[in-house]
């Protein structure tokens, strides 16, 4: 059986959103990566900014991308339903 063959991968993601909690909600991503892989992760104004570097299959990094956007999804519907709580 053939393995995916590993690149080296450097991939910049930038989230806008509340900063401190897409932080929160994404940085454990980097639990889940693959040995001698790492995402650094900074806060600006705006959002989050994700650095994903490493070697690892472009599978790997499809679906690391996509578990940060899950998240920043997830994070975006919560923050919007406490929003809503709160006016009313």
């Amino acid at each position: 059986m053939e393995t995916e063959p590993k690149f080296p991968i450097e991939a910049i993601v930038s989230i806008s959103g509340t900063p401190k909690t897409l932080y929160t909600t994404i940085s454990p991503e980097n639990k889940t990566m693959p040995e001698g892989a790492k995402i650094d992760t900074s806060l600006n104004d705006t959002g989050i900014v994700l650095k994903i570097q490493g070697k690892m299959t472009l599978g790997r990094l499809k679906y690391t991308i996509d578990d940060i956007l899950k998240s920043a999804i997830l994070t975006h519907q919560i923050e919007q339903t406490i929003t809503y709580d709160e006016e009313e």
